[in-house]
């Protein structure tokens, strides 16, 4: 039988951590929120803060709202550990919510949704990868509802079709022989 370390994982590992945990301040020094790198570095590029030190800004005005400032989740250090087991390697970003019900939702819901993800190592994830394909299986045909999106759910009618497609549109097309043309697109209007 085969273990979950002879099993090849499908996912990579992040190569950062997933937390940079930088403060951003406002004007008086108050901490409104923790951000990535790629934030401290939007506000400095914008001369709309200056550099504390390496890991923290000072915003140079007055901001309208209070960030984050009662919302103790969003202040507090975050740790570069799985969820599950507690390991610091190999880790992944994790969707709580999955992506094919998530583009459905309010933008407002979407967008700097901390609470959605979950940093959870390559074995943990895979682990939960496979139980929550069956689950939405289960879940499809209970509810008659379409599985649609990104998983290992194997639909070979679509994907010929899509490989099909995808050589029709090659900037190459002219040297495909017209014959291999024609069954391409036979294949894609089945």
């Amino acid at each position: 039988m085969e273990t979950e370390t002879d099993r090849k994982l499908t996912m990579q590992s992040r190569e950062q951590d997933i937390y940079n945990n930088c403060k951003v301040l406002d004007i008086t020094g108050t901490l409104l929120f923790r951000a990535g790198t790629r934030r401290l570095e939007w506000y400095l590029s914008r001369n709309l803060a200056h550099r504390i030190d390496a890991n923290t800004i000072q915003l140079n005005f007055v901001n309208k709202g209070s960030g984050r400032q009662n919302e103790p989740f969003y202040l507090q250090e975050m740790q570069n550990m799985c969820t599950v087991c507690g390991s610091s390697t190999n880790l992944t970003m994790h969707h709580v919510v999955p992506h094919q019900y998530r583009k459905y939702m309010d933008d407002k819901i979407k967008s700097r949704s901390s609470h959605d993800l979950l940093p959870v190592c390559t074995l943990c994830h895979d682990k939960y990868e496979r139980h929550a394909v069956l689950f939405k299986q289960h879940l499809s045909h209970c509810f008659s509802a379409p599985l649609e999106g990104v998983g290992w759910i194997e639909r070979k009618d679509i994907g010929k079709g899509m490989r099909a497609a995808s050589t029709l549109m090659s900037p190459s097309l002219d040297k495909i022989p017209k014959q291999r043309i024609d069954q391409l697109r036979a294949i894609v209007n089945e």
